[in-house]
């Protein structure tokens, strides 16, 4: 898949992802001129997360869909060994979104992820869990996120994760929280009348 160049498009994006340094596991890829696009109207980014064992050839799929909608994509693969370590797992979470965090504060173009299968659900749970644990960190990662997609996730065997997917789209404070521990609570019962 060919890499589009635009100018005033997420160049402190595209430095650190070259800094990254291991085009096996994460590339930038810009969205496709469109015509009408403003050019200093920066697109939304999609933040994508392969499975384990993809290639980006594998991926470019879902990339070519994005770009062609008007969105730059960052894509991710963590590699197999990420599923684990918990600490290389961290490790590439906070990565990713340290180069979000600078992005979004760059840009406030809002970003999407969707990530899939195992490495995207255990990418998804860490960062999620480092959100949580770090409140006070990542304030344009927070402010920018819109949402997930959660494609072809392995089977959910805890009621956190599921109440984490239903409120991943929200933003964290206090009310939530009550309400996030309200819906564990719910599940946890449903769980034990059903199973």
């Amino acid at each position: 898949m060919a890499q589009h160049h635009h100018s005033n498009s997420r160049e402190t994006l595209q430095r650190l992802v070259q800094k990254f340094g291991n085009k096996n596991k994460l590339q930038f890829f810009e969205h496709d001129d469109i015509g009408s696009e403003n050019p200093k109207n920066i697109p939304p980014l999609v933040l994508l997360i392969g499975w384990y064992g993809s290639k980006f050839r594998f991926v470019s799929k879902y990339t070519a869909i994005y770009t062609r909608k008007g969105y730059d994509v960052l894509s991710y693969i963590p590699d197999s060994w990420e599923l684990f370590s918990k600490k290389a797992s961290l490790n590439g979470v906070e990565k990713i979104l340290d180069m979000i965090e600078v992005d979004q504060k760059e840009n406030e173009s809002s970003f999407i992820v969707h990530a899939i299968s195992n490495n995207g659900g255990l990418f998804v749970a860490r960062m999620m869990a480092l959100l949580d644990s770090n409140k006070n960190d990542y304030i344009n990662v927070r402010k920018g996120y819109r949402g997930l997609i959660s494609d072809s996730f392995p089977g959910v065997n805890t009621e956190d994760a599921d109440a984490i997917s239903v409120l991943a789209g929200y933003n964290y404070d206090k009310k939530l929280k009550k309400i996030y521990y309200l819906l564990c609570i719910l599940l946890l019962l449903s769980c034990e009348q059903y199973g």
